[in-house]
């Protein structure tokens, strides 16, 4: 029996479904003339004529990477009342860095008079050779319950307790950057500035009012935030800052059409105060100061909520949330309008060519077949880009495209195979058909595995049970129809898949089974009662 040369394409498929698509060909029983198998299968191609190989793969949804953020945030908003209408401007930079738990390297037990490794580039702790009076079932037990993977109240030495406390200290100690501990979610936390400037039109005839107003010096602010744990996701970035300590202040300059006055207010913590000088027709000045006290409380809070509502794994963007300042206006003279709102955090390790040559792989058209030369090319290229620098979380985010490209190459091979699964029409012989039927369907299965694994909703897969029990029903159902051996029952039953329950002859089912323990019974009862 000739063996499909598509059987032999996808075996090179191994090394790009890391190991998974195993595609040796045992050799099959029996049918030395070949006549046995077709490779032509007429209910396989009705059924991909039905659409079967339209297989979907899931949406990709990206994490933000981790590393150092740099960026800004704006939003533009009208003041409008009969009289006035306020324009404002409130924007500032932002840089922060956002953090995902990763696991320290465990010493080895007793413990070692190597410096401690730490990830991400940390420099290494202090070495010195450190003696232990416990063993390394202790240290492991004392090392899991700091890393919480034990409850909390459970006994450890107390020496190896102290000394997987030393070396979790020296590694936050020495970790560059925001420090996440385990089962906690990703964070960000960094900095901001807060900038305000704001230019006042009064719907007055002849009363003008010049110069703006708005925050003496940026305010800092700092940035938080922690991703959704349900959806792994970043929804919202809050900027905290103290209100009492921002501090406001505007050079006016009124002019109507019978005086002028110029002068500056200050504003900080509710406390204002004020001088003017007013000139008026006849040239006469008058100078005015003041103070005035207000309320507003102390102590940094949520200030400016930042909404996210795009990620990729070098960028984080959104809107600047209003609805809070606008619910506090509702009841004054004031109504609010945003003109323009927009905030963007992009990652400083982004490197755009790289992901240029990656999304130039993974858009690469899949040829049909399926041939030597791409799936060589693509393993190459592939490697090549993970080799090309450190595979630190933002590099294996943008290498994701490669993995869905891999996954729908996979959807091809699964289509080549299916294409040359074998159809049986010689059925004087149903061992030698169920042999080479069972090692087509050993090339399929593992195709099918992976896309189930990653969440591929694909018919084609879903439907190869159906195509293989068909064909299984036909020989049974032909086998049972005439004389046959209990050889041939035997290989009907005995059909790993019919027996584990993954594949079934339909209605022969049931005969096969009988047709079988019923020539066990028979075989039985003859070598009891003897020659």
């Amino acid at each position: 029996m000739r063996t499909p040369p598509s059987l032999h394409l996808l075996a090179r498929l191994a090394p790009l479904a890391a190991g998974v698509l195993v595609l040796a060909l045992p050799a099959a029983r029996g049918d030395s003339d070949g006549a046995a198998m077709d490779r032509a299968a007429d209910s396989l191609a009705q059924a991909m004529g039905q659409g079967w190989d339209n297989c979907d793969l899931p949406e990709r949804e990206t994490q933000a990477a981790a590393g150092h953020y740099k960026g800004f945030y704006r939003v533009s908003y009208d003041l409008v009342s009969s009289r006035a209408t306020v324009h404002n401007k409130m924007e500032g930079n932002l840089e922060f860095e956002l953090a995902r738990h990763q696991e320290p390297e465990q010493p080895k037990t007793p413990p070692p008079s190597d410096p401690l490794r730490t990830p991400l580039g940390a420099k290494p702790a202090a070495s010195g050779a450190r003696s232990a009076s416990f063993s390394k079932e202790d240290f492991e037990k004392a090392w899991d319950r700091l890393a919480g993977n034990l409850p909390a109240d459970t006994e450890v030495n107390a020496e190896a307790d102290a000394l997987a406390k030393a070396i979790m200290a020296e590694y936050q100690g020495n970790y560059e950057g925001l420090y996440v501990g385990p089962g906690e979610p990703a964070k960000v936390q960094g900095n901001a500035d807060y900038n305000l400037t704001a230019s006042l039109d009064i719907h007055i005839p002849g009363l003008q009012i010049a110069e703006p107003m708005g925050t003496k010096e940026p305010a800092s602010l700092e940035v938080r935030g922690e991703e959704d744990f349900e959806s792994n996701q970043f929804k919202d970035i809050w900027l905290w800052g103290d209100p009492a300590q921002i501090k406001f202040g505007a050079n006016f300059d009124i002019t109507t059409p019978d005086s002028n006055a110029v002068g500056q207010a200050n504003l900080q913590g509710g406390n204002l105060n004020y001088h003017a000088v007013a000139t008026d027709a006849d040239g006469h000045r008058t100078e005015t100061s003041g103070n005035r006290s207000g309320d507003i409380p102390g102590g940094k809070r949520g200030l400016i909520h930042l909404k996210v509502l795009d990620q990729d794994c070098w960028q984080l963007k959104g809107t600047v949330d209003t609805s809070e300042l606008q619910k506090q206006l509702a009841s004054g003279p004031f109504r609010m309008v945003v003109t323009d709102t927009e905030w963007i955090a992009t990652l400083d390790e982004r490197d755009v060519d790289f992901e240029k040559q990656v999304q130039e792989l993974a858009a690469e058209p899949i040829p049909s077949p399926l041939t030597w030369d791409f799936i060589d090319r693509f393993n190459q290229r592939w490697q090549t880009l993970r080799k090309s620098g450190k595979l630190t979380d933002y590099r294996l985010c943008v290498l994701k495209d490669l993995d869905r490209q891999a996954v729908r190459i996979t959807v091809a091979g699964l289509r080549e195979l299916l294409h040359d699964f074998p159809e049986v029409r010689d059925m004087n012989n149903a061992c030698a058909a169920i042999t080479v039927i069972n090692a087509a369907l050993q090339r399929i299965l593992p195709l099918v595995r992976r896309l189930q694994l990653e969440g591929v909703d694909c018919p084609l897969a879903d439907n190869v049970e159906t195509v293989v029990g068909n064909e299984m029903q036909k020989l049974a159902k032909n086998v049972l129809g005439r004389k046959h051996s209990f050889d041939e029952l035997t290989c009907l039953a005995g059909f790993a898949p019919f027996r584990y329950g993954m594949i079934n002859y339909g209605d022969q089912s049931d005969p096969v089974r009988d047709a079988w323990e019923a020539e066990i019974q028979a075989r039985l009862a003859a070598a009891h009662a003897g020659p």
